[in-house]
């Protein structure tokens, strides 16, 4: 998996890395998966489901605590939730009070939507379901940071085999990895 963007300060290195290994474990089974979205609660056998990893790190352990599982229309409304707020809000809105919302079978048809109609969330439910787990406060995803990070490449970690914190030199920058020298601790 090769990303080539930066998101939340994590490099494309870092992204592309650690994206890379988490899908080889889930197809290894080494990851459980929920079967619903972590944001509306829409079954995975009405819709798509896709992780969306809001931190990369510091460390692996964090890694994984930010990756959620998410429907599509709930992992595009991620993306587009800090250039859109109002569109998020009414989303979030939406779920909460009426359940999952439409249906997009990936985050491209999302998009592609977006482009064709705005952000605008299109609500309407997909059957009776109750309230979202998201805003009832029973979410996987409360933690969503709200505002978006500026700055420089946050530095992935690992554990060496004495427990001590090194970069993880295979996420690292070129220009991270002359600023730090191979397994020296943090």
């Amino acid at each position: 998996m090769k990303i080539k963007t930066s998101y939340n300060g994590w490099s494309p290195e870092v992204r592309s890395v650690r994206g890379t290994e988490f899908y080889n474990m889930l197809r290894r089974g080494e990851i459980e998966q929920k079967g619903k979205c972590g944001m509306c609660g829409v079954p995975a056998k009405f819709a798509p489901l896709q992780f969306h990893a809001e931190e990369y790190g510091p460390t692996w352990e964090d890694y994984f605590f930010h990756t959620y599982e998410v429907c599509c229309h709930c992992h595009g409304m991620i993306h587009v939730r800090y250039k859109h707020k109002d569109a998020w809000w009414i989303y979030l809105k939406a779920i909460a009070e009426q359940g999952p919302q439409q249906i997009f079978t990936n985050i491209g048809t999302f998009f592609t939507q977006v482009k064709r109609t705005g952000v605008t969330p299109i609500v309407g439910t997909h059957g009776n379901k109750p309230p979202a787990p998201f805003v009832s406060g029973n979410s996987d995803i409360d933690n969503i940071p709200p505002k978006p990070y500026y700055g420089t490449y946050k530095v992935p970690t690992l554990h060496d085999e004495d427990g001590v914190v090194i970069p993880d030199w295979d996420c690292l920058t070129a220009d991270q990895k002359l600023e730090f020298k191979k397994d020296t601790p943090l």
